[in-house]
């Protein structure tokens, strides 16, 4: 009887041993999928399917830079603080068959904050093969448009004035062009403020109403206030087997810490990763969009309708009417995440009926707006120029996926130039970035 009970003693901790196992397996799995905007490029698994006998004429291509390192700020909490966490947590590590962390996890004993302040925003390596890769595959699914010798009459290139911006540039070219010839290209000089790559830069009363004003973000303080929250930091705290709850702050520095690790680092799991379940992961992640959301999407009127010079300047650059002489076939431009939510948001994509606000995590899991999905590092927009038999047609790709845009046939693919024209004319004809962003009518 003795042997018996000993046997099946052994088979439940076999079988919960083995459930662990698979718990741990499952939850790195879903890393990488709700991190947020420092979320790695995930390359399409299959290419876009371009049908039909059209010839693509022109291109205007707007990417977002590579995986970056983080701000000085969050490496300095990084170095200050997580060490600080990572003690705590490792004199808490559950015995053998005990609840908590995976076997995994024991990365943790040999964490240690690779990242110094001066690597601040800097393009990383990953980040330089992202976007070799992305020029890569423009150039396959385009060759006409990406034609292996480069000449200033066939591309402009421009990027703002930052290092990522100027290293992702400077990435794809090679991706384009070589390593030898992709140092001949020419790239105009880069504007701090610019009007079309970093509009929101120059626009007063959105900075005042929205960028500098605390109370834009009061929907994410209020879910984050809320149960959702209170459970997860209750739940990862004993997961972590603590005796104390941990603070919102030190959650999100994990939750950003996994990020980057994971953005960084592809080959390797972050430690910091292993503290959130896939739920934690979403909670951590809703609390982002709905900051992005107000911040830098459908918030506000202001927030989108500031993108105007940037849509007028790709209409100016390939519907065939309004192009002036000399204006090169293919434009690639390099910027920020700012600059491509609010033109995401102008173009009216990935809006969820309702809005977003704190009251709605539960009802908007499969919501539209996911940053984690739509503003990734090297995250790209496109518009196309194709001549077709019967006529002008634009093909649109974002993370090189075709996208139908409200108002043109959600049934097609390639939107008719004359529809798509009357489209971009009701975005450019009330441009007048001037008085919306004037401060003296606040």
């Amino acid at each position: 009887m003795a042997g018996k009970m000993l046997i099946l003693c052994l088979i439940l901790q076999y079988v919960w041993s083995s459930l662990g196992d698979l718990q741990c397996q499952e939850r790195f799995v879903h890393y990488g999928h709700h991190l947020g905007t420092k979320s790695a490029y995930r390359f399409p698994l299959q290419p876009p399917k371009i049908t039909g006998q059209c010839q693509f004429e022109r291109i205007w291509l707007m990417v977002r830079h590579g995986t970056r390192a983080p701000s000085s700020k969050v490496i300095r909490y990084m170095k200050e603080r997580l060490p600080q966490l990572r003690k705590m947590i490792l004199q808490n590590v559950p015995r053998d068959g005990e609840p908590g962390l995976c076997r995994d996890d024991v990365a943790l004993k040999t964490w240690r904050p690779r990242l110094k302040e001066t690597d601040e925003k800097k393009l990383s390596a990953i980040g330089e093969d992202e976007m070799i890769q992305l020029a890569q595959n423009y150039r396959y699914y385009f060759p006409d448009l990406f034609p292996g010798n480069y000449s200033a009459a066939s591309y402009l290139f421009r990027y703002t004035a930052t290092q990522r911006t100027s290293a992702s540039a400077r990435a794809f070219a090679v991706g384009l062009f070589g390593r030898g010839t992709s140092h001949h290209v020419r790239y105009p000089p880069a504007v701090k403020k610019d009007a079309v790559l970093r509009f929101y830069k120059l626009c007063k009363r959105w900075r005042k109403q929205i960028h500098d004003n605390p109370d834009a973000v009061e929907e994410r303080r209020k879910f984050e206030a809320g149960s959702e929250m209170l459970y997860t930091l209750t739940t990862i705290s004993k997961r972590l087997n603590l005796n104390f709850t941990l603070s919102l702050e030190d959650v999100k520095l994990m939750y950003v810490t996994c990020a980057f690790e994971t953005a960084l680092y592809p080959r390797e799991k972050s430690p910091w990763c292993a503290a959130f379940s896939e739920e934690n992961l979403r909670v951590m992640e809703f609390a982002e969009d709905l900051e992005y959301y107000w911040i830098d999407g459908y918030g506000h009127n202001i927030t989108y309708e500031q993108a105007c010079p940037a849509i007028r300047d790709m209409a100016l650059r390939i519907i065939p009417s309004l192009i002036q002489p000399g204006t090169p076939p293919t434009t690639v431009y390099f910027t920020h995440s700012g600059a491509l939510l609010k033109m995401l948001s102008r173009l009216g994509l990935y809006k969820d009926r309702g809005g977003l606000t704190h009251d709605r995590y539960h009802s908007l899991h499969s919501r539209l707006w996911k940053v984690s999905n739509i503003d990734i590092f090297g995250s790209n927009l496109a518009f196309v120029l194709s001549r077709c038999f019967d006529g002008y047609y634009v093909l649109t790709l974002h993370q090189e996926k075709i996208v139908r845009l409200p108002g043109c046939d959600q049934d097609e693919d390639l939107c008719p130039l004359n529809l798509f024209l009357k489209l971009m004319w009701d975005i450019v004809s009330g441009c007048n970035f001037e008085k919306l962003c004037s401060l003296r009518d606040v």
